[in-house]
């Protein structure tokens, strides 16, 4: 389960541009990001008025040893926009973490397979580490545009993994879909998180395979703690023959594929 929010203010400490209209920021430590869980995230007040009114939601990307925490977003409106002018030593206001992360057995019992495709990427590091934290075997198969696009390979690499990479131009790794470097496994469990179609295609590829998997959606949000009901999803839980609406910042933004992708068969 999720972790109880706090409304803070963090201060930029490192931000740089890490890929075309990709920017990784640093932040100071807060107790509260101690207790982050993966796939959890936080809402950014992009400006310190009420223009733009809403905050952005953007995943933890990582949270090191000494409390300092990063994002990993793209820039892509004005909200962002307005985020990339942030330099070290601006203060941001945050509220989070927020929503429910990832889950896994703290005893473990195999290979944990994590797929991520584009800005959906970030999230699955901070997974990453943490798998690796509690004894798991990790690997790791991502998906870009193209080379240009690519992100936290680096990252992933030092934390002694094997990415796989493919890139739908070629310029880059094997070229095609992250769903072309999903073959044989030996998994027992798979994370995911990216675009929509290629979380289904993950989802279909589990169920083919007989294998749990967890996903990551992305919604538009207004309040980011589930009193606005602006980002409801549809679920279908295995034991209730009806569908229901569930809140991707409050029940998510982590579900089991299995509900999320049920009423698309």
């Amino acid at each position: 389960m999720s972790t109880g929010p706090a409304s803070f203010t963090a201060v930029v400490l490192r931000h740089r541009q890490i890929a075309q209209h990709i920017y990784e920021m640093w932040l100071s430590p807060h107790p509260a990001m101690v207790a982050a869980r993966p796939g959890q995230f936080v809402h950014i007040a992009v400006s310190d008025t009420h223009d733009p009114l809403l905050r952005r939601p953007i995943s933890i990307c990582q949270v090191n040893s000494t409390g300092e925490w990063s994002i990993v977003y793209r820039q892509q409106g004005r909200g962002t926009n307005l985020l990339t002018k942030m330099t070290p030593g601006m203060q941001i206001s945050i509220l989070g973490p927020l929503g429910n992360g990832y889950t896994w057995p703290t005893t473990p019992n195999g290979t944990a397979l994590l797929v991520g495709g584009g800005v959906g990427v970030p999230p699955l590091l901070f997974l990453a580490q943490r798998l690796k934290e509690t004894g798991w075997e990790v690997k790791i198969a991502l998906g870009f545009l193209n080379k240009e696009s690519t992100i936290l390979v680096d990252e992933f690499c030092s934390l002694g993994l094997h990415v796989s990479l493919a890139t739908q131009d070629g310029s880059l790794g094997q070229p095609g879909l992250v769903l072309d470097l999903l073959t044989n496994t030996d998994a027992v469990a798979v994370y995911s998180c990216g675009p929509l179609p290629m979380l289904q295609a993950v989802a279909d590829w589990c169920q083919e395979k007989k294998l749990p998997c967890q996903v990551s959606l992305e919604a538009r949000m207004a309040c980011g703690v589930g009193a606005c009901l602006g980002c409801v999803c549809q679920v279908q839980h295995p034991n209730n023959p009806t569908p229901s609406q569930e809140r991707v910042c409050r029940e998510g933004p982590v579900f089991n594929a299995e509900v999320v992708f049920a009423h698309a068969k």
